[in-house]
């Protein structure tokens, strides 16, 4: 049985374009190459050795749902609405707008996308952006993404180098100015000689609270948020074993580390 005809692109043209799942697609190759220096290029190559005169076939990876968006941007025909709802449905044809330089499409299509990209969750929503030249948006994504945990292992490949560098540079730096904060002085100073800052007298959870700032310190770095790193085991055990400390100076018995303080300071330090 012979591969199947798209309706709309049923006229005979000196091309013929068949999608991944075999239907065929006529398209004056003129057309083509106006709109796209990928085809453009192709064209203007010398054909293979024993090339016969005439329509040819070029068979693509992509489906024809995706075909069909496409082609009718390429010829100027208005595409169907109800193939442009969804980030889903116009991802792929963007990208393959993208894989063959068709500009016309292209900018139409990043101008759908808008919308859907805005909604997206931070790093996918930085990713497109950012691609796609939308400042404003993708700063938004940004300001998000220094505060909140990330799978680097779900950046989308359209993220490009200098975005994911300047992210990376700005975590860091939000990390080193935390750090920095936690060796600042006052409670949470490392050398913490281990006296109560109340009446001088020496303590023995002088360690336990170093393994505290210690663990702090660890998860904020692999998070850069301050909820999630208080919010991990490492934390929870570290900050428990310090519950009840308290000067041992029977005139004193302050608690040496207040809870509610040590949060307050570490959420001006972050």
């Amino acid at each position: 049985m012979p591969d199947a005809v798209h309706p709309d692109f049923a006229t005979p043209e000196d091309l013929t374009l068949i999608s991944s799942d075999g239907v065929h697609f006529n398209i004056a190759s003129t057309h083509l190459a106006r709109t796209s220096s990928f085809f453009r290029g192709m064209f203007d190559l010398p054909p293979p050795p024993g090339t016969k005169p005439g329509a040819h076939s070029l068979t693509l990876l992509e489906d024809s749902a995706t075909l069909d968006v496409l082609l009718k941007l390429v010829l100027g025909l208005p595409a169907p609405p109800e193939r442009l709802s969804s980030w889903q449905q116009v991802n792929p044809i963007l990208r393959a707008a993208e894989k063959y330089d068709i500009q016309g499409a292209l900018q139409f299509l990043a101008a759908v996308v808008r919308g859907f990209v805005a909604a997206m969750p931070p790093l996918e929503q930085y990713a497109y952006a950012s691609h796609y030249g939308w400042t404003d948006i993708a700063n938004v994504a940004f300001d998000k993404l220094l505060k909140t945990p990330i799978d680097f292992k779900a950046v989308p490949p359209v993220m490009d180098g200098v975005a994911l560098a300047r992210l990376l540079a700005a975590r860091q730096t939000r990390v080193d100015q935390f750090l920095a904060g936690l060796r600042g002085g006052g409670i949470f100073k490392y050398e913490n000689k281990g006296v109560c800052g109340t009446c001088g007298a020496p303590h023995s959870h002088v360690f336990a609270w170093r393994a505290v700032v210690a663990a702090v310190s660890l998860q904020f770095a692999l998070t850069v948020s301050l909820d999630a790193a208080l919010g991990s085991g490492e934390v929870v055990t570290a900050i428990a074993a310090l519950e009840n400390a308290r000067c041992g100076q029977g005139h004193c018995g302050k608690v040496l580390f207040p809870w509610n303080k040590v949060r307050a300071l570490l959420e001006q330090i972050a």
